[in-house]
């Protein structure tokens, strides 16, 4: 694990214990639940230096964050790279990468066809296609 600085990032009166952690090396990768603890153990939140961004440690304040679209919202996108930077931005996840009102309207719709008895008129269909699927495969070998 990367040694931890005593320097802190500040950044609209909130100072964050700053960690150079590379999030996609395999170390990190192979070891994430160790990394968030150490994380968790620095404070609630820190701020990676290699990506500019805020790292939320616990699940309370993740949750009251996800609560609070108004002050962390989706405009940029959901990732580690704001999407507004881009020369050609990806395409935005029109469930998770957005904010009400949108979000709402796009969740209502997605509701109504994945509730339980929306889904239950697909079950034969379903079934007959992971049965084509499973032949198929031992068929194959």
């Amino acid at each position: 694990m990367t040694a931890q600085t005593s320097r802190s990032e500040t950044v609209e009166g909130l100072a964050a214990p700053v960690v150079d952690d590379d999030l996609y090396d395999p170390a990190v990768q192979g070891n994430l639940h160790a990394y968030a603890a150490k994380w968790r153990a620095l404070a609630p939140v820190v701020w990676m230096s290699r990506y500019n961004v805020y790292y939320v440690t616990g699940f309370d304040l993740v949750r009251q964050a996800f609560n609070n679209w108004q002050d962390f919202n989706s405009v940029g996108g959901i990732g580690l790279i704001d999407n507004r930077t881009l020369a050609r931005p990806q395409g935005r996840n029109v469930l998770v990468g957005s904010d009400p009102p949108d979000h709402t309207r796009h969740r209502a719709v997605l509701t109504k066809v994945m509730m339980p008895g929306a889904l239950k008129r697909w079950q034969d269909m379903f079934d007959r296609v992971a049965g084509d699927l499973v032949g198929a495969a031992v068929r194959k070998g």
